[in-house]
């Protein structure tokens, strides 16, 4: 049994996890964005055992970082229709964005490579509403 619970991974908004205990009139927000394997992915409580909930209730939105890899890949292949100096500062631009997937710098990274492709948009702009579900 401790092995099992030492392989469970959970994520929740308010508590990651809760053994007994009582949460009573809890609003919890936000947005939770994880990168890799989870077990148990929740907005107001990761799991819990004995405990209760009155009450509360939970507005997040939950982004797994893993399911927009493809997302980078396929505007870094985008980014080879466009002439070689502006193609380097784009994909820069690309790299810097997805090392900030989750952290606070994401949108400013964001606004730089949004403001530096203004000229290709034509050929990027589908790929924008994706990006901005980490704003």
């Amino acid at each position: 049994m401790a092995n099992q619970e030492k392989d469970f991974v959970s994520i929740g908004g308010l508590v990651g996890k809760m053994s007994g205990g009582k949460i009573v009139n809890c609003r919890v927000e936000g947005k939770i964005i994880y990168d890799g394997a989870v077990s148990n992915v929740a907005g107001l409580v990761g799991s819990m055992e004995n405990g209760e909930i009155e009450n509360s209730s939970s507005n997040m939105e939950i982004i797994n970082v893993a399911d927009f890899r493809k997302l980078f890949e396929d505007l870094r292949t985008a980014c080879g229709q466009i002439e070689i100096n502006k193609r380097c500062i784009l994909l820069s631009g690309i790299d810097e964005m997805e090392e900030s997937l989750g952290k606070a710098t994401f949108k400013n990274k964001y606004r730089a490579f949004v403001e530096s492709a203004a000229d290709h948009m034509t050929l990027l702009a589908p790929f924008i509403t994706g990006l901005r579900e980490f704003l």
